[in-house]
């Protein structure tokens, strides 16, 4: 397994503790999270192929999962959030740690545990960085890229925190290859109000930004080793290495 690199994915539910019927998210989480779950959903979006190891529910709210490639890695996290958002009346976000590095034990393709090595180690890192600055989406892999990625991830951060659930549901669609009138149809809205959203600058902005941490992450899984440059200074994050409180 050495010099074979992976994409690591650690998530989990923004502030749960502070969700109303936590009960029920947990069940709904719990079910979308399922192998079975896994599956139908990579296999509906050209995915399948990129998963090494499933994503499994690891200790409450969190979660992780294994892959071999980025390549429409934000497509999936897209259908993976509006299948719970969905399923739901309760305003719940997720965020996500990604690491890429070796695993340095033997690869469990039916669940996410009991492996190890320095993919898992960034991935944790980098949720822990998420959390400690209120951030979507985090990532390290000890290369020089890392700060040019985490800083396209901080914008993204951002921009997703100003929609609301009708517009993730339009942006949603749309990648999901939905027509304005039928993304009309479906969310009983006007169709010159969705192509007002897809329209937008930002959102034009979101896509093109996306496919760009695709593409950088991708060229990191290739190299045999890390990059030695930095292509711009390096952001103020500190990482918390401390127990993480309640949420």
């Amino acid at each position: 397994m050495q010099n074979k690199r992976y994409l690591v994915i650690i998530g989990d539910i923004v502030k749960s503790r502070e969700i109303i019927d936590r009960e029920k998210i947990q069940s709904i989480f719990h079910e979308k999270i399922t192998p079975g779950a896994n599956l139908a959903l990579s296999e509906m979006i050209n995915f399948d192929d990129n998963i090494v190891s499933s994503f499994t529910v690891t200790i409450g709210d969190e979660f992780q999962g294994v892959l071999k490639s980025a390549t429409r890695l934000f497509k999936f996290l897209y259908e993976f959030e509006y299948n719970i958002k969905h399923a739901t009346t309760e305003n719940i976000d997720f965020r996500y740690g990604l690491g890429v590095g070796e695993i340095t034990t033997k690869i469990n393709k039916n669940a996410a545990i009991g492996m190890d090595g320095p993919a898992f180690y960034n991935a944790r890192k980098s949720i822990e960085i998420a959390r400690a600055n209120n951030l979507k989406n985090s990532f390290k892999s000890d290369s020089g890229n890392d700060d040019y990625i985490n800083i396209l991830l901080r914008w993204l951060s951002l921009e997703n925190k100003k929609w609301s659930f009708q517009k993730f549901q339009v942006i949603h669609l749309k990648k999901d290859g939905w027509t304005q009138k039928q993304i009309a149809e479906r969310l009983n809205i006007s169709q010159p109000a969705v192509s007002k959203v897809l329209k937008t600058t930002p959102v034009q902005l979101t896509e093109q930004t996306e496919q760009l941490i695709e593409d950088q992450i991708n060229s990191l899984l290739k190299e045999k080793q890390a990059v030695t440059y930095s292509m711009v200074a390096e952001p103020n994050y500190k990482y918390n290495s401390k127990p993480r409180k309640n949420r």
